[in-house]
């Protein structure tokens, strides 16, 4: 079943959503809107065949429906290819200081 199909109604939940983006939130174990309030921007942007412009739509159907993403986990970076976000692991370069 794909994300947002009910069983009474045959349409998307999201559905300006890309097919992409659909398919990773499903993957992922997203079935309702109410779950990705549960989910930090980092971790849906994080899923394969989801960006920016999902995560745009995601937020404004959950804002419509007075709702948002979470906060990311202290520490985590904002975004997953922030270069310069603190992983915890020593780098070379570190090694080398």
């Amino acid at each position: 079943m794909l994300l947002g199909m009910d069983k009474n109604e045959a349409r998307p939940l999201l559905p300006n959503l890309s097919r992409p983006a659909q398919r990773a939130l499903q993957q992922a174990g997203y079935s309702e809107l109410e779950q990705l309030s549960n989910a930090s921007d980092s971790e849906l942007l994080q899923l394969h065949g989801f960006g920016p412009e999902a995560l745009l739509l995601v937020k404004e159907a959950l804002q419509e429906a007075g709702l948002r993403t979470s906060a990311d986990p202290q520490g985590a970076p904002s975004s997953p290819v922030d270069p310069d976000a603190k992983t915890g692991e020593a780098t070379e370069k570190d090694n080398l200081q």
